[in-house]
């Protein structure tokens, strides 16, 4: 293998791959994109090389040094920035850790560096330790009534506007597409007809990471955005706290944790503290809608609600 950075190429087996680097970073306040593109004819990158790209890009001396700090991780795309293979979960594992260090009741409440994600053991390529969720210790419990009556037990009710559920198949080989979510754009576009919102309309959620590709995919699949920009969404800061639409601001199952059968709830727990203006240091600015997305098996059993205050 043959990797030189920055303007060099990767040759991989049969296959050239022209790298560009776009920026560096260390701590979450420094992250900037590091894009790889496919290299001559914008031929397609198979699997087995993005697998073999990925160990050779934690590889710090292999990859070189900018202004004397690590670069950072690649990304590796398909034919085009819409349609990514690798996406920035590494990214996306630094905000949740982030947003769980303001948590008090988070598993995990300390960040981690870039350094200490990458170096992690391989779990499933491209996954490491890091990408995946603990199972955590926890419970979770909530008041519910008839909206008429919510103001018998609180001066600050959340109302559940609307909610979706959906099946699929358990087989992945026979879906249409694999990275595709259907029962997921099926529960959730039943969750917003019955609350008469759209995607737009939301300011926050809560999403069901149970691994960092997860929360990217779903993104996309709710309506956050378009399919395969989910990536370029978190490279670009727009799920972070401060973004355009804050994702799992309690650290999600990634860094809260994942109490298994208490898991949906929590979710519930965390946007209503978020609703009422009660949730401290992690709150979400001005924030009145919010949605949750909890998730059964990959994808087999999904259900979407939508809350406001």
């Amino acid at each position: 293998q043959n990797v030189n950075m920055p303007g060099g190429s990767a040759e991989l087996g049969p296959t050239a791959y022209k790298l560009r680097v776009l920026g560096k970073f260390e701590t979450l306040e420094a992250i900037e994109s590091t894009i790889l593109r496919t290299g001559p004819g914008g031929g397609k990158l198979r699997l087995g090389d993005l697998a073999e790209l990925r160990r050779a890009s934690v590889d710090r001396d292999a990859i070189g040094r900018l202004d004397g700090k690590p670069a950072g991780n690649l990304l590796v795309y398909k034919d085009d920035e819409a349609n990514s293979l690798d996406v920035s979960a590494d990214v996306r594992k630094l905000v949740s850790h982030y947003n769980a260090s303001l948590n008090p009741y988070a598993h995990f409440q300390k960040e981690i560096t870039l350094e200490k994600a990458l170096a992690s053991p391989v779990i499933a390529d491209p996954l490491r330790l890091y990408d995946c969720c603990p199972v955590s210790d926890g419970a979770a419990s909530l008041v519910l009534c008839p909206a008429e009556r919510a103001k018998e037990y609180t001066d600050t009710p959340v109302l559940i506007r609307g909610f979706g559920q959906a099946t699929d198949v358990q087989i992945l080989a026979e879906r249409d597409d694999p990275t595709v979510l259907g029962a997921l754009r099926t529960a959730a576009e039943r969750a917003y007809t019955m609350a008469k919102l759209k995607p737009e309309d939301i300011d926050f959620a809560e999403l069901h990471d149970a691994f960092t590709i997860l929360e990217i995919v779903q993104s996309e699949d709710v309506g956050f955005f378009k399919k395969g920009e989910g990536a370029k969404a978190v490279e670009e800061g727009k799920t972070w706290p401060d973004g355009e639409i804050p994702i799992n601001p309690s650290g999600g199952l990634k860094s809260r944790g994942h109490p298994l059968g208490a898991t949906g709830v929590a979710q519930a727990v965390e946007i209503t503290w978020q609703l009422r203006g009660e949730a401290e240091k992690r709150q979400v600015d001005g924030a009145e809608t919010a949605l949750s997305v909890n998730f059964g098996g990959f994808g087999n059993n999904i259900v979407v609600h939508i809350f406001q205050r």
